[in-house]
C-alpha cells in the first residue's frame, strides 16, 4: 500500500498547509478590496479633485500593505529554498528515523520524501507572491492615473491664475486711460444730474462683483488642501487597518468554518 508520512512530516504538512491556506485567503482579501478602490478612484465618479487626491492616498495605503504582506510572503519562500537547497536539512527534518535508528543519521535518499513535500508548497507560496505582485502593479498604474488627474487638475487652477492675471493687466490699461483722460473729454455724461453717484455706484458694484467672483473661484480650489489632509488622515487609518489583515483573515475563516460546522 501507500507508504504513510512521518509523523514529523505530517505535523510539517499541516503547518506549511495552514500558512499557504493563510496567505492565499489574505491574497484573494486584498485582490477584492483592491479591486474595488481601483475602481472607486480612478472610475468616472470620482474623477473630482475630492475623489482623485484621496483615492492617491488611499491606494498608497493599499501599495505600503502589500508590500509589507510581499516581502513577508518572500520570508517563507525563501525559507522553503533554504530548506529545498540542502539535502542534509532535508534529512534531518525525519527526526523520528533518526531516533529509531539510535541517533543515526537516516538514509540520504530519504530527502526525495520531504523535498516532495516542500516543492508542493513552495508552488503555492509562488502563486502568492505572483498574485501580490500583480497588484501591486496595478495599484502602481492607478497611482499614475492619479497623478496624471491630480496634474490636470493643478493646471487648470494655473491655467485660470494667468487668465486671471491677463484680465487684470488689460482692466488696469482701460483704468489708466480713462483716468488720463476721463476727466478732460466731454462725453455728455457730466452735466446729467446724479451722473457722477451712478457711475462710481456701477463701477463699485462692478469691482465688488469680480472680486467676489475670484475669491469664491479661489477658495473652491483651495478646499483641495483640506481634502487632501482629510485624505491623509483616512490614509493613517486604512493603513492600520491593512496592518491587521491577517488577524481579519482569520476572523473571515474561524466565521466560516464555524458557520460550516453548525449547517453541519
Amino acid at each position: 500500500g501507500e507508504e504513510r508520512l512521518p509523523f514529523e512530516l505530517v505535523v510539517l504538512e499541516g503547518i506549511l498547509g495552514e500558512v499557504a491556506a493563510a496567505y492565499g485567503r489574505r491574497a484573494g482579501l486584498y485582490a477584492r478590496t483592491v479591486e474595488r478602490e481601483i475602481s472607486r478612484s480612478c472610475g468616472g465618479g470620482a474623477a473630482d479633485a475630492h475623489g482623485t487626491v484621496e483615492g492617491l492616498h488611499r491606494l498608497g495605503a493599499f501599495d505600503g500593505a502589500l508590500r509589507g504582506f510581499e516581502g513577508e510572503a518572500g520570508d517563507a519562500l525563501r525559507v522553503l529554498e533554504d530548506l529545498l537547497a540542502s539535502d542534509e536539512d532535508m534529512v534531518g527534518l525525519l527526526v523520528g528515523e533518526r531516533r529509531a535508528a539510535g541517533g543515526a543519521p537516516p538514509d540520504p535518499e530519504r530527502h526525495a520524501v520531504v523535498e516532495v513535500l516542500l516543492e508542493s508548497y513552495h508552488r503555492r507560496l509562488r502563486r502568492v507572491a505572483r498574485t501580490l505582485r500583480e497588484l501591486r502593479a496595478e495599484v502602481a498604474r492607478a497611482r499614475d492615473v492619479a497623478r496624471v488627474a491630480v496634474d490636470l487638475r493643478r493646471n487648470r487652477i494655473i491655467e485660470f491664475n494667468l487668465h486671471l492675471s491677463m484680465a487684470a493687466v488689460g482692466l488696469a490699461a482701460t483704468t489708466s486711460v480713462a483716468g488720463l483722460f476721463g476727466m478732460n473729454l466731454a462725453s455728455g455724461y457730466e452735466d446729467a444730474a446724479g451722473g457722477f453717484a451712478a457711475a462710481t455706484l456701477a463701477s463699485a458694484l462692478l469691482g465688488g462683483g469680480v472680486v467676489a467672483a475670484c475669491r469664491a473661484r479661489l477658495r473652491r480650489d483651495a478646499t483641495v488642501a483640506a481634502q487632501a489632509r482629510a485624505a491623509s488622515d483616512d490614509r493613517v487609518a486604512l493603513a492600520a487597518l491593512l496592518e491587521n489583515m491577517a488577524t481579519l483573515e482569520h476572523l473571515f475563516d474561524a466565521t466560516a468554518r464555524a458557520g460550516d460546522a453548525g449547517v453541519g
